[in-house]
C-alpha cells in the first residue's frame, strides 16, 4: 500500500485501526501479567463481603501468579535450539559467506541471531503476541533487527500476516536522536505530534503543525521532515 497525503491525515486524524490496536494492547497487559507476575495486583478482586478488614493487603502481598508455571510447561520448546541434525544453508556466493556468518554472529545486543530469537523474540511473543520485528540500520549502516512492542504502535493495518503500512507515535527520546541525525528541525514545540509511518514505498519522519487545542488536522498542518525510500 502506498499512502497519499488524505491517507496520511485519515491515520493521524482517525486512526481508523483503534479499536484493534487497542485490543491487543489489552491483551499485551494481560499477557504481560500472567508472564511475569508485574502488575497482578491490578487483577485481583476485592471481595468485602469474604474478606476481613486488611486482607486484601496481604493477599496483594503473598499471590505469587502463573510465572513459575508457564516457565515449565514452555521449558521444552528450548530443545529446539539444542536439536541436533537438520540444515542450516546460506545461498550466497563462497566468498561472502565468512563475512556473513560473522554478521549472524553478531546481529544485535551481542548475540547470534539464535540466541536473540532464543532469549528475545519467543518470550517477547508469549505476552505480546501483536509486536513487530523492525529492520533498522545502524550506525555502520547495516541492518540488524529490532522489536517493536505493541504500545508503541499509533496505528496499523494488517493485510494477512502483512502490513500494509505501520505509524509509530514518536517518543521525546526517539526525537531527540531524529534531531540529530537531521531528520527533524530542532526546537520543535513540546505538544508537537510527531510520527514515524512506513508504508510500501516510504519511511516518513511527519510532524503536524502545532496549535492549542487543535484535534483534527489539514494539508497545510502536515510536514514531511524525512522521506526515505522502502
Amino acid at each position: 500500500m502506498i499512502l497519499e497525503t488524505a491517507d496520511i491525515l485519515d491515520i493521524v486524524n482517525n486512526n481508523p485501526n483503534y479499536a484493534l490496536i487497542q485490543a491487543a494492547k489489552d491483551q499485551h497487559k494481560k499477557l504481560y501479567m500472567h508472564y511475569t507476575g508485574i502488575g497482578i495486583e491490578n487483577y485481583i478482586e476485592d471481595l468485602d463481603e469474604f474478606l476481613r478488614e486488611g486482607a486484601m493487603d496481604t493477599l496483594e502481598k503473598l499471590i505469587k501468579g502463573n510465572k513459575d508455571i508457564i516457565s515449565r510447561v514452555m521449558q521444552p520448546r528450548n530443545k529446539i535450539y539444542t536439536a541436533k541434525g537438520g540444515l542450516w544453508q546460506v545461498n550466497l556466493p563462497d566468498d561472502v559467506q565468512t563475512d556473513f556468518a560473522v554478521y549472524l554472529s553478531q546481529i544485535t545486543e551481542g548475540m547470534t541471531l539464535n540466541d536473540w530469537i532464543k532469549q528475545r523474540v519467543q518470550p517477547n511473543y508469549d505476552y505480546d503476541p501483536n509486536s513487530l520485528i523492525q529492520i533498522e540500520i545502524n550506525s555502520d549502516n547495516e541492518p540488524y533487527p529490532k522489536l517493536r512492542c505493541i504500545d508503541e504502535i499509533y496505528d496499523y493495518f494488517p493485510n494477512g500476516r502483512a502490513l500494509e503500512y505501520v505509524c509509530f507515535e514518536v517518543s521525546k527520546e526517539d526525537a531527540a536522536a531524529y534531531v540529530g541525525m537531521g531528520m527533524l528541525p530542532p526546537n520543535l514545540p513540546l505538544a508537537t505530534k510527531i510520527y514515524r509511518l512506513i508504508d510500501d514505498s516510504f519511511d516518513r519522519i511527519i510532524y503536524l503543525g502545532f496549535k492549542q487545542g487543535r484535534t483534527k488536522y489539514s494539508e497545510g498542518d502536515l510536514n514531511i521532515s524525512s522521506e526515505l525510500p522502502n
